[in-house]
């Protein structure tokens, strides 16, 4: 009778175990995906305005601000690595009316 309880006690601490480690698998797989699979669509802005260009980025939810005095562009906010902020330089200067660009883009770190 004794070891039967010590054998029911393993079987349902393995079962949660099991569960735990499942659970533990689908959180890490949902988070890959969410982070890494998820892409940015950049819409072709050359020869754009800046109004135009400004309503063409509206919604994608990304993590720039970008303020525009007189053709001069500062652009802020956070991104991944260091090829984003060049190509985001890159791009708003193709804008058609755009004068300077100044970044103050910084790497976000996880």
């Amino acid at each position: 009778m004794k070891s039967r309880a010590i054998v029911n006690f393993f079987q349902t601490a393995s079962l949660l175990m099991l569960l735990v480690a499942v659970g533990l698998l689908a959180a890490v797989t949902t988070m890959h995906f969410a982070i890494h699979g998820a892409e940015v669509q950049v819409p072709a802005l050359k020869g754009m305005t800046v109004a135009d260009a400004r309503r063409e980025t509206a919604g994608l939810g990304l993590n720039l601000d970008v303020e525009v005095h007189d053709g001069a562009v500062i652009l802020k906010g956070k991104v991944d690595e260091e090829k984003q902020i060049q190509r985001a330089e890159k791009l708003t200067k193709s804008v058609k009316g755009v004068k300077s660009v100044k970044s103050e883009l910084q790497i976000a770190h996880p």
